[in-house]
């Protein structure tokens, strides 16, 4: 689990990447009239969506049943805000055009349903949105993932929080069509590598997502009392405090790295962060290893009860060939969606590059083609299963999407 603390724990839910925020609890009274969103559970404390779901989907229902138990012992038990947030885009005006701009919205607990217009996405959506609106497909060496659905939203989420608004404030325009023309979609991406033609063809499916990001009151999305920083106030513009640059408001961060990840600590250490987060690791600092965090959990009455291997995104990239394959042959991965080995190759014949090399300024008459697995790879979701044993490197890089 990733680990946005003091001000917030985070966690990935698949290919959609619905993020979880959870932030201080401070000394402020539970206000008796605010809603208390909470997930229905059977007698077998097991929590319900009150939907009806294909039961093959055991990875995505058991990563969402832990995080709504996350979120139920953070609120209730130790009043801590704990806020389920997603990844949107929605058509804005700069400069006399119009385009795409990035965004996060909290999200409710429950599964989204045209009845639950509010709820998590779950079907691979909110990953498809942010490829579309890069035009490429993350890889190993550029994971437009991790900052598009973590970081960005993260960050963004905070500069809102943070200004003491009582709800989100909407953004976008209010046409009732997209404003958004092929004229100006090329001019979005100019210099790109790609043909107009081509980039109609990658952000198609943007036509398809809301046009506004509508406003939101917390209240609906958090049951915590909320700590208004009155000093923060004075920072505020439109909404938002600075979350980088001069003036950016100092956040405390807490990553979930273990003592026997000191590589990935050192790698936060010592780079520069960008914004006003000052980074802590108490799990590394109090020495506790993997095994130290699977006995806690042996010991919990409730636990996320997964294998390791499918982790919170069935089919990342950043697996590795070999997990990949032996993932797509069980039962559990057969399932429709994000957790299905075909889902994964269709999107990636959607929107892999195939480019013309140019060499001195003339065409070579070869294609390059640019899929999750980078540049020259053999390798593609389609082929996975189908690839020779002996072609499959014995050693890969290591799984570590955070840095």
């Amino acid at each position: 689990m990733d680990v946005l603390g003091t001000y917030g724990t985070t966690v990935k839910s698949g290919p959609s990447r619905s993020r979880v925020i959870g932030v201080p609890n401070g000394i402020a009274p539970r206000r008796a009239d605010a809603p208390v969103p909470r997930a229905e559970t059977g007698k077998d404390g097991k929590f319900r969506t009150g939907q009806k779901v294909d039961c093959r989907i055991v990875v995505g229902m058991r990563t969402h049943d832990f995080v709504l138990r996350c979120r139920e012992e953070a609120e209730l038990l130790s009043d801590v805000p704990f806020l389920l947030t997603e990844f949107p885009t929605y058509e804005t005006a700069r400069d006399g055009f119009w385009h795409r701009a990035k965004s996060w919205r909290p999200a409710k607990p429950s599964l989204w349903s045209s009845d639950v217009p509010n709820g998590l996405r779950h079907g691979g959506e909110i990953f498809e949105e942010a490829i579309a609106l890069n035009t490429r497909l993350p890889n190993r060496f550029q994971q437009l993932c991790t900052d598009h659905l973590k970081v960005q939203v993260t960050r963004n989420m905070l500069s809102e929080w943070f200004s003491g608004e009582p709800a989100t404030r909407r953004l976008g325009h209010c046409h009732e069509t997209s404003q958004v023309t092929e004229r100006e979609i090329a001019r979005s991406y100019q210099g790109s590598s790609l043909s107009e033609r081509e980039l109609l063809r990658y952000v198609r499916f943007l036509r398809t997502c809301p046009l506004v990001r509508p406003s939101q009151s917390y209240v609906h999305f958090t049951s915590a009392p909320r700590v208004v920083v009155e000093s923060l106030r004075d920072q505020t513009l439109d909404g938002r405090v600075a979350m980088s640059g001069e003036g950016a408001v100092p956040y405390i961060t807490l990553p979930g790295l273990r003592a026997d990840e000191p590589g990935r600590v050192g790698n936060i250490l010592n780079r520069a962060q960008g914004d006003g987060a000052i980074p802590y690791f108490p799990l590394y600092d109090a020495g506790l290893t993997s095994e130290d965090v699977l006995a806690f959990w042996r010991s919990q009455e409730w636990d996320l009860d997964l294998d390791s291997r499918y982790s919170n995104c069935t089919f990342c990239f950043m697996k590795g060939i070999r997990t990949l394959r032996a993932i797509a042959k069980e039962p559990e991965a057969q399932a429709s969606g994000p957790s299905q080995l075909q889902w994964w190759a269709n999107l990636e014949a959607r929107y892999q590059r195939n480019i013309e090399e140019v060499r001195n300024g003339e065409r070579t008459g070869q294609t390059s083609r640019f899929g999750f697995f980078g540049k020259y790879s053999r390798h593609t979701y389609a082929n996975l299963l189908e690839l020779d044993p002996a072609d499959i490197p014995l050693q890969e890089l290591p799984c570590h999407c955070t840095d």
